[in-house]
């Protein structure tokens, strides 16, 4: 152990200089007590254990601080025996016992001088031995007097003793902290299997409670399937002996079924002709009832569009009512949904939006953040579910203004839904998968049925504000233009509005509705349609008529109102439907056009395809309507170049 600047201090206050002691023995001012009161002051018990073994005696010094009544004790201990003799053969003796009369040193000097001899002669000996310690070394430094080798041989020795304690300290920490880890890992580990021991004690109980409550079910589970099968047997015996009476009676009675059967047949062919009496009688009434309201609000009407509206809701797909401003549009859907006692429930006015741009800004979109479905404020799609819920009443939709957003924007589900069959028209909100991470998920679930029972009606006005239609909403819907009726039509009209009784029950339009599984058109009528196709082929392939429109012209003239057929003729009817479904989607340049639409001498519309078309079937139809439309287009071609 290496001693520090502080310890030298201490030394230097603690222990007298050598010079002093010295002149103190000389003077014999100092006891041999007062000697070893001074060393066991100044040394501690370490460095007294290292001089009773330098001196090769067996002291026993405590290892603390030595009181003063154990002090004689410690000095017979460093004088007697071979430490005492030891003691007084030292070579700095004379510096601190010189010329001192000690009592307990006072043999002959013939025997001194002989045991220093002998003591001089050991220690050469032993100086000269390679195997010796530090320690040894040091004494053997100290008894030649080499006072310096002896206190570098101590400190080397104390030194090496410290780092050994310091390696054993430390391998002693190291393997306390290690042995402290394994206990906190143990103690942790017993952590786990305690709560694994609470688990499977907690389970074992629910397990046993599980097996208690199974076989308590199977018991009871057990009892009533005897019991079925008791109740069985005897409902199989009683079937038994029932089907073996039925069956004789049958075998009795089976000449007499034969003629039921056949009076059945009869009795079914009569019902269908009162069954189509009774609608026909039924649609009468409520189209003179629509009359009459309308007469009520005030409001005048061609009775030709009357009945062609009318046809076209009971067809089906999307109607679109087109006009200039203020002919009513509006106002004959309104009536029209009266007169069917249509409630608020079943019919929805909803005005269109410029900024529509897609679906969910009438329908609703899914909010994801709050885990909710969030419906549009239209009430739109509450209709459409409500019209789900019952597949048999009427519910119609009325977009007002609809082209003032782009309708295949916000339309476009719809119009691909429309190309199918009423069962398979599913319009979907959103991802399944979705559904259970939706908290309304029932009221609005991922799809909703678009059945049959569901009419939408648009209204348009053409101008600068609006867009035009694409042909793949005029390919779907029948486009009609409501006639200006003169205005003194509105003589006729009642002074004040009246009170129309509306019927109590809403009336389902597919009461009236004629079954359209088979083609009606006649062959004359089928010939015309592919001429009329060959001819606007030659415009562009998709000027042409596809099979759908040609189904829904035939969907048409089969509705076409039977309680009087003179005011809505057939060949009448057919008009309409070339305007309203085939050349309402006819518009181009005029070198586009031109061709199939011919040009003006004199006022006449002359080399004109389309007319000369029309002259060759009239015998099916006068196409008044379809010339005059065709008479306009050409009027467009000369006065702007391009026709709508």
């Amino acid at each position: 152990m290496k001693m520090t600047i502080k310890d030298e201090d201490m030394m230097k206050e603690e222990r007298p200089p050598i010079q002093r002691w010295e002149e103190q023995l000389k003077e014999r001012s100092i006891q041999e007590s007062d000697f070893f009161d001074w060393l066991l002051d100044g040394c501690s018990s370490d460095d007294l254990r290292l001089f009773g073994r330098m001196l090769k005696g067996r002291v026993n010094i405590p290892n603390r601080p030595i009181p003063k009544k154990q002090r004689p004790y410690v000095y017979n201990q460093l004088t007697h025996s071979k430490a005492r003799k030891a003691f007084i053969s030292l070579k700095f003796a004379p510096l601190f016992l010189a010329d001192l009369d000690f009592n307990h040193f006072s043999e002959e000097k013939e025997e001194k001088k002989s045991e220093e001899e002998s003591f001089e002669s050991a220690l050469q000996a032993l100086y000269k031995d390679a195997s010796l310690t530090l320690w040894q070394r040091a004494y053997l430094a100290f008894s030649r007097n080499d006072y310096g080798m002896m206190f570098d041989l101590y400190e080397r020795a104390i030194d090496t003793q410290e780092e050994e304690l310091e390696e054993e300290i430390e391998q002693l920490t190291t393997s306390n902290d290690q042995l402290q880890k394994e206990v906190d890992e143990q103690e942790r580990r017993v952590k786990r299997l305690q709560k694994k021991i609470n688990r499977l004690e907690k389970e074992q109980s629910m397990t046993l409670n599980e097996l208690k409550a199974i076989e308590e079910s199977f018991e009871s589970l057990r009892q009533t399937a005897h019991h079925s099968e008791q109740m069985w047997k005897k409902e199989r015996a009683s079937l038994t002996n029932t089907y073996e009476e039925k069956l004789a009676a049958l075998e009795r009675t089976i000449s007499a079924k034969e003629r039921e059967a056949v009076e059945k047949k009869r009795r079914e062919q009569e019902r269908y002709v009162v069954r189509g009496l009774a609608r026909q009688e039924a649609e009468h009434r409520l189209f003179e009832r629509w009359k009459r309201l309308i007469e009520s609000r005030q409001l005048t009407f061609a009775e030709e569009d009357l009945l062609n509206f009318h046809t076209c809701l009971k067809t089906g797909g999307l109607t679109i009512l087109a006009g200039m401003s203020g002919t009513g549009k509006s106002q004959l859907v309104q009536t029209y949904r009266k007169s069917l006692g249509l409630s608020d429930t079943h019919f929805l006015f909803l005005p269109v939006s410029p900024s529509w741009t897609e679906d969910a800004d009438m329908i609703g979109f899914v909010d994801s953040m709050n885990g909710v479905y969030r419906s549009a404020e239209t009430g739109f799609l509450e209709l459409l579910l409500r019209a789900e819920r019952a597949p048999e009443e009427t519910f119609i939709v009325c977009l007002d203004e609809m082209n003032l957003a782009r309708v295949e924007h916000y339309f476009s589900q719809f119009l691909s839904l429309l190309e199918l069959d009423a069962s398979d028209r599913q319009l979907p909100l959103y991802n399944p998968s979705l559904a259970e991470t939706l908290s309304n998920a029932d009221d609005y679930p991922p799809s909703v049925q678009i059945g049959d029972n569901i009419r939408f009606v648009g209204t348009v006005n053409v101008d600068d504000s609006t867009h035009p239609f694409s042909d793949k909403v005029l390919d779907r819907a029948n486009v009609m233009t409501l006639q200006v009726q003169p205005f003194l039509d509105m003589l006729a009209l009642p002074s004040e509005r009246q009170s129309i009784d509306y019927t109590s029950d809403p009336i389902a339009l597919h009461t009236f509705r004629a079954s359209t599984e088979t083609i009606g058109l006649s062959e004359e009528e089928l010939r015309f349609l592919w001429a009329l196709h060959e001819q606007l082929a030659t415009l562009s392939p998709h000027h042409g008529i596809g099979p759908r429109v040609v189904r829904q012209i035939d969907a048409y003239l089969q509705n076409i109102p039977t309680f009087d057929t003179d005011r809505l003729p057939r060949g009448r009817a057919l008009d309409l439907q070339i305007v309203q479904r085939v050349l309402s989607k006819v518009r181009g340049s005029d070198d586009a056009l031109r061709p199939i639409v011919g040009r003006f001498d004199h006022g006449e519309l002359v080399d004109s395809p389309l007319l000369d078309l029309f002259d060759r079937y009239a015998s099916l139809s006068s196409f008044e309507v379809s010339r005059a439309h065709v008479t306009d287009q050409a009027r467009e071609l000369d006065r702007h170049g391009y026709a709508f």
